[in-house]
């Protein structure tokens, strides 16, 4: 993969920009994470970055920018950072990706969800038709939610999914058909699911009710 000069020079002045800023946890909504945190945050991110110019000057193909990018990817493991930080995470490596041209939804999905989860949420690429499409305006800014169920599984079960707006952050509650083979995701992040066989619609709400309170307080 030969990186041209434009992409050499965007991931250059990326790497060279602040990351996780104050500044950037507020426009999120968020609290700042623990110095500690951010910086291994940082690090890793940046050493990354390092790894793909490498790959770029010394023109790898696109497989081993790929292979740089995703073991970049990996470096952090997931179980030491919580929801948001793990979300943030997901964010700077999806505009790392889309700098080079890459689409690595599905071993994001991957990292931030879980090997089952992310296999459900479209971890592998799939040519089946879409049986559903579930959609719903953002409670606050009113973007629309959108959750595809595509091909189908006979057996997997019904989901209550509580969603994240990318536009705005306000937390919904989605809810998802049976027996679809995966799942695909636009225009929120992905915080908690359960079975509708294992929660009321009314305890789900209640659910949303609670996390919206929690990640009020934080």
């Amino acid at each position: 993969m030969k990186g041209n000069h434009e992409t050499v020079n965007r991931l250059i002045k990326l790497r060279a920009s602040k990351k996780f800023t104050d500044k950037d946890w507020e426009e999120r909504g968020l609290n700042p994470s623990e110095p500690a945190t951010v910086n291994q945050m940082i690090h890793l991110t940046d050493a990354c970055l390092d790894g793909l110019l490498r790959d770029l000057k010394s023109g790898e193909t696109q497989e081993q920018v790929r292979k740089t990018l995703i073991e970049g990817l990996e470096k952090f493991r997931a179980s030491d950072y919580d929801t948001e930080e793990r979300e943030f995470i997901v964010d700077e490596f999806h505009e790392i990706a889309s700098i080079l041209g890459l689409d690595i939804s599905d071993d994001l999905n991957r990292w931030l969800y879980g090997k089952v989860l992310g296999t459900l949420l479209g971890q592998k690429k799939q040519t089946e038709e879409i049986i559903d499409v579930r959609a719903v305006n953002c409670s606050q800014c009113k973007s629309t939610l959108i959750l595809k169920m595509v091909g189908k599984k006979p057996g997997v079960s019904s989901y209550w999914i509580i969603g994240r707006c990318v536009q705005c952050s306000e937390y919904n509650l989605l809810s998802s058909g049976e027996d679809f083979g995966t799942l695909k995701i636009e225009n929120f992040t992905m915080v908690e699911s359960f079975k509708m066989k294992d929660k009321s619609e009314e305890q789900a709400k209640n659910r949303l009710e609670q996390i919206k309170h929690l990640k009020g307080r934080n």
